[in-house]
């Protein structure tokens, strides 16, 4: 064998050693990891027949509704079956081993002027999934039968909502669910923390799948998480806002003794249309552990991916001694796929600075939604990375960006342009 061969037979063992140890460092997406579903259930109720739930939305269920929880599992825990109707609840506290299964035909909404007070409107959430002790609810899922249920919030006057409020609980499952969306305030499925003695609670073990939302606002959209561990992610869409938001900046989350911070997390096919994002990740002054999210797809949003800067941005955050914080550097962010739109993203001003200059007059003057601060106009970039922190999130990852100028693949702090050239257009001399 000549010396010429036995190099590239060397260089190409490298590169196979290397796609194996890349391979190999993927999560299990195996829901079975993540989420113990019972074998059988001994106890199975109706909610028409068994509770004389009407199927009417004229009809408020909130008693009904919550009186078959807390019986089910008072007697050791089984099914809920919803069938085909129209429903009308909220403030839902699921209970321990208690599993609803909603037929796909069936359609829930809170009711017009839920939580309204004198003074304005007090948030509201449509389910709970958390225990107010230290003994987390357990074993509990909510699934569509047959395929997605749908969850209206079209009709709800109060825009501060969350859907699924998840703090202190373990073993859980979320899917086959759509959520019609009005610009609420809120992420429709929030992980958060439950404060019990200084200690903050939050969700472990868990499968969320086969979820969208429509009509998301900008800074929310399908999921945001300041909690969790082993949480797995399948087939998430969204219409607006950002479909995957992992933000650790509860102002209760300044000891990390006193918590658990994300930690393996993964998300597999996560999908934005026509918003802010399909990803983004900010630490804000957290150390969090790893992440692991692949298939990522934005269509005419602002970008398929953004990854943040750990910071501190409060006087009372300085004075505990909080510093940026982190992901794990074995965090893998991969497989990015984004098609370009002149006029659907939803954007921020503060980011029109990584717009290039002949594109800026695209920006629409007025907010999307009355009294907001995010415009639509054109997709930024593909990858937004200014983390300080080192995160596995390749260039080489992005494997499509149909539309794009090669500038903005790949887009980091320094690419900003903060005033372009007068002449070119209305937002040209636009700075922060």
């Amino acid at each position: 064998m000549n010396k010429e061969y036995i190099n590239t037979c060397k260089q190409w063992l490298l590169m196979l050693l290397l796609i194996v140890s890349i391979n190999s460092v993927a999560q299990s997406t195996n829901e079975a990891d993540y989420f113990k579903a019972p074998s059988d259930f001994t106890l199975n109720k109706n909610l028409k027949k068994d509770y004389k739930a009407s199927g009417k939305f004229s009809q408020n269920i909130s008693e009904i509704f919550q009186a078959a929880i807390n019986e089910v599992s008072s007697l050791g825990g089984g099914q809920i079956f919803i069938p085909n109707g129209e429903y009308t609840f909220a403030e839902i506290q699921m209970k321990s081993n208690v599993h609803i299964l909603i037929d796909k035909n069936a359609s829930i909404r809170p009711p017009t002027d839920v939580n309204k007070t004198k003074k304005g409107y007090r948030s509201f959430v449509l389910f709970h999934l958390t225990s107010n002790t230290t003994d987390p609810i357990k074993n509990v899922s909510i699934q569509g039968k047959g395929g997605m249920f749908t969850i209206d919030m079209q009709q709800v006057n109060n825009h501060l909502n969350r859907v699924f409020n998840l703090k202190n609980v373990q073993n859980f499952k979320l899917s086959n669910i759509k959520v019609l969306d009005n610009y609420s305030k809120y992420s429709a499925f929030v992980f958060n923390s439950l404060q019990i003695d200084s200690y903050l609670y939050g969700p472990v073990n868990g499968v969320v799948s086969d979820v969208s939302i429509y009509n998301s606002d900008y800074g929310y959209g399908l999921v945001q998480m300041q909690l969790g561990e082993n949480i797995l992610f399948k087939n998430l869409y969204g219409l607006g806002g950002c479909t995957l938001r992992l933000e650790t900046h509860n102002s209760t989350m300044h000891d990390p003794s006193k918590f658990k911070p994300l930690n393996n997390i993964v998300a597999r096919n996560v999908v934005s249309e026509k918003g802010n994002s399909a990803l983004m990740v900010s630490p804000h002054f957290v150390d969090n552990g790893k992440i692991d999210v692949r298939d990522i797809t934005a269509i005419g949003s602002g970008w398929a991916v953004r990854v943040a800067a750990g910071f501190t941005s409060k006087k009372k955050e300085e004075e505990r001694h909080l510093t940026p914080g982190t992901f794990s550097s074995k965090s893998f962010i991969a497989n990015i796929k984004a098609t370009y739109s002149p006029t659907t993203a939803q954007n921020k001003k503060k980011h029109y600075r990584y717009i290039p200059c002949d594109m800026r007059s695209l920006c629409a003057t007025a907010p999307i939604r009355e009294g907001g601060d995010s415009f639509n106009g054109p997709s930024i970039g593909v990858v937004f990375n200014t983390a300080q922190y080192k995160i596995n999130i390749r260039p080489s990852e992005i494997k499509n960006a149909e539309g794009f100028l090669p500038s903005q693949h790949y887009v980091q702090a320094k690419d900003a342009v903060v005033k372009c050239p007068n002449q070119l257009g209305s937002l040209s001399s636009y700075t922060l």
